[in-house]
């Protein structure tokens, strides 16, 4: 009979507790009524295509388990760099192919002026590393290698 008694207690605080649910919602709230949105669309800033030998890439860097990939851009254009696409192969040192990619970079780099860009790095397992990188790795499984960088379309902001 005690035992039966202590389970009824027990059954009892267990559905007391479920019972308290947590209420996630706000109360009174009261529904607003979105109005008509009349607003004219932005003329869009002309962007004209500019000659991909006018950039210049360099300083590429990537070290042995780094998650980014860096090298600067320095724009020769007469107007502002808006966007550039690149392909970029990466090579072992016997010249094989270790993968391939296209990045599109959204930057504003001045005329006559570098930006340093940064992006994720290809390598996911991080066992890689470029040959000219100045941090050694100490590794002894790490892996050279060397980036062959093609700019495939850069594209400029007119000057207003």
């Amino acid at each position: 009979m005690k035992s039966i008694l202590s389970l009824f207690i027990i059954l009892l605080t267990v559905t007391a507790y479920a019972d308290n649910r947590t209420r996630t919602t706000r109360r009174h709230l009261k529904p607003i009524i979105a109005e008509e949105i009349t607003d004219t669309l932005r003329q869009a800033e002309p962007i004209a295509a500019g000659n991909p030998d006018s950039l210049a890439i360099n300083g590429y860097d990537k070290p042995l388990r780094s998650m980014r990939e860096t090298f600067f851009i320095t724009n020769h254009h007469n107007m502002p760099l808006h966007t550039v696409i690149l392909h970029i192969t990466y090579y072992t040192m016997g010249g094989e192919m270790l993968h391939s990619r296209d990045i599109t970079i959204n930057a504003l780099i001045p005329p006559g002026e570098t930006r340093q860009i940064s992006t994720p790095a290809w390598d996911r397992q991080k066992a890689y590393y470029y040959i000219g990188t100045r941090v050694t790795p100490r590794s002894a499984k790490a892996l050279p290698y060397y980036p062959e960088i093609d700019i495939m379309s850069v594209l400029l902001q007119p000057l207003k």
